[in-house]
């Protein structure tokens, strides 16, 4: 009798275990078709797009679609308000590269153009220490015998920064 009901728990735990095993599986690699979650569905339609591109050619005109293809027209001019034109008074923040990542240069004239970065230069010049906003130090090129001498300006920010996952980067 003690057999048997040791032979029946030990299938009832076999099959325990493989039902898990196989909805762990199942529910890993399973992407339902239908969605049971009460999302707003995607109107993906061409007149949608149709009417989107027509109201940007509409002057002075703003078009908001929502989910279900609803459309509100409104005009723009209800929405600005007159504002002067805003003057640059403020100069550039200057970001001082002491130390180049692992060494390595890069084109520092780019960040304006190709990212549309205003009002922020960055130098290499170490000459523009005094006048830098921030003084950025790559953690892993720190040498005691490259720091910066000079007392540091009261407006300016030292930022330590690593190009390595923390795993990589040893304390020093």
């Amino acid at each position: 009798m003690e057999l048997q009901s040791s032979r029946v728990c030990q299938n009832l735990l076999i099959t325990v275990a493989l039902l898990i095993c196989f909805s762990a599986i199942f529910y890993t690699y399973y992407q339902p078709t239908v969605n049971w979650l009460k999302w707003p569905t995607i109107c993906r339609s061409n007149s949608c797009s149709d009417i989107c591109i027509n109201a940007l050619k509409m002057p002075n005109q703003m078009e908001t679609v929502n989910h279900t293809c609803v459309v509100n027209f409104t005009s723009i001019r209800n929405l600005l308000t007159q504002t002067e034109p805003v003057t640059q008074t403020d100069p550039d923040t200057i970001l001082l590269i002491w130390m180049w990542p692992f060494g390595a240069k890069f084109d520092l004239g780019i960040c304006s153009s190709q990212f549309n970065i205003h009002g922020c230069r960055l130098t290499d010049n170490r000459d523009q220490f005094k006048s830098a906003h921030g003084v950025l130090f790559h953690h892993r090129d720190i040498r005691e015998d490259d720091m910066p001498t000079l007392q540091r300006p009261s407006f300016q920010k030292w930022i330590w920064m690593n190009m390595e996952s923390p795993s990589n980067s040893p304390p020093r």
